[in-house]
């Protein structure tokens, strides 16, 4: 009987143990934060998931070190009863569970909103400390995610400026854009973090790198989309560095460019639904780049109500820079008082020039991303 009770107790221990203690040390990352709400949050949705940048760190089987990624620690305790969990930190304490091997954080705002934070263990890191990059490391550098599982973009490149801010630009077969944006890197322990905030949308990227070879990067990430209602997929990504262009090769480019380039494409139609315009005729697009390099931009038309016509003109101009990428063209319209957009390139050689341009809808006061394929 004693054999059999002393069996009895190490096999609940382990059990207990692997539930209730060891199963949580080591280091873990919020996939995602999800809001239920008894009302209808946004477009009669009542849960909403969103993106959440936050490690926890089960140090041991008591203290706990909290993260927001890209600022400061703060360390605490925590107490796990029959998959309950409780972190307290100086001044604060934060309910929690387990539920199906993931760590969630429990926030009850009011009795109609509760925040759930999700969190899923880090996958290991290789890096050495001597391998995580620093503030500098980035600098005047441009850089591919070259596997195509993120987003549907065939290609997402980042053209790193300083060591605060760059160009990210995204193309595939049938739309891209090029957009400001800002990063920061972040370490913990061997980990190797990538903040990437897009300025344009006002969106984020976040990636957590483990392994590396020259000039590469291997990690994952979250796949995020608008108005979520499960959470995200978890995908591998590859950050390869780029060669930069040279010189002679930018100033090639530049002469392709050089001239005036008209439109060969099938025209946006008028949606009379949401338009006074029943149609719009002899659509064009223009666009010229010069030697000084000044740009003018021209898309007319003729709208046409009730029979009636009316020719439309928007006109766009001012200085043109092309990317030492050259994946995209910054058109500079300061000189009327509009901030700067950009010409996305799909493919240009000497008589074609592919891009993609959020521009405006003739007949309507609002702008769209089209793909205009044009020739000299």
């Amino acid at each position: 009987m004693k054999k059999i009770h002393i069996t009895v107790l190490i096999t609940l221990f382990l059990s207990c143990s692997q539930v209730f203690g060891q199963s949580l040390e080591g280091l873990w990352i919020s996939s995602h934060s999800r809001q239920i709400s008894k009302k209808n949050i946004l477009y009669k949705i009542d849960t909403v998931i969103r993106q959440s940048n936050l490690l926890l760190d089960f140090k041991d089987t008591h203290n706990v070190t909290l993260k927001i990624i890209g600022f400061d620690l703060i360390e605490g305790q925590y107490f796990l009863t029959d998959k309950k969990l409780t972190i307290t930190t100086e001044g604060e304490k934060i309910n929690g569970k387990i539920i199906d091997n993931r760590v969630v954080l429990i926030d009850k705002t009011d009795s109609l909103k509760t925040n759930e934070i999700f969190f899923e263990r880090l996958k290991p890191s290789k890096l050495n400390m001597s391998q995580i990059p620093d503030s500098m490391y980035f600098d005047n550098s441009n850089w591919n995610i070259i596997n195509n599982q993120y987003l549907f973009y065939s290609l997402l490149d980042f053209d790193f400026i300083n060591k605060d801010n760059l160009i990210i630009t995204g193309t595939n077969s049938e739309t891209g854009f090029t957009h400001i944006g800002g990063y920061k890197i972040d370490s913990y322990k061997n980990h190797f973090f990538l903040g990437i905030f897009d300025k344009t949308q006002h969106g984020q990227l976040l990636f957590h790198f483990y392994d590396t070879k020259k000039d590469v990067f291997y990690g994952d990430t979250y796949k995020y989309t608008d108005f979520m209602t499960a959470a995200p997929p978890y995908i591998k990504v590859i950050f390869e560095k780029k060669k930069s262009l040279k010189e002679e090769q930018l100033r090639l480019i530049e002469s392709k460019l050089s001239g005036t380039w008209n439109a060969v494409y099938k025209p946006i139609k008028i949606n009379s639904e949401f338009s006074e315009y029943d149609s719009i005729r002899n659509q064009e697009i223009r666009i010229s780049f010069d030697k000084n390099n000044i740009f003018k931009f021209v898309k007319s038309g003729v709208l046409i109500k009730k029979g009636k016509k009316k020719e439309t003109k928007f006109v766009l101009s001012g200085k043109w820079t092309l990317s030492k990428n050259a994946k995209s063209i910054k058109l500079d319209l300061r000189e009327i008082k509009m901030s700067n957009k950009y010409l996305t390139i799909n493919k240009i050689t000497d008589n074609v020039l592919d891009v993609f341009f959020t521009t405006k809808i003739l007949g309507r006061d609002l702008s769209t991303t089209e793909r205009i394929v044009l020739s000299k």
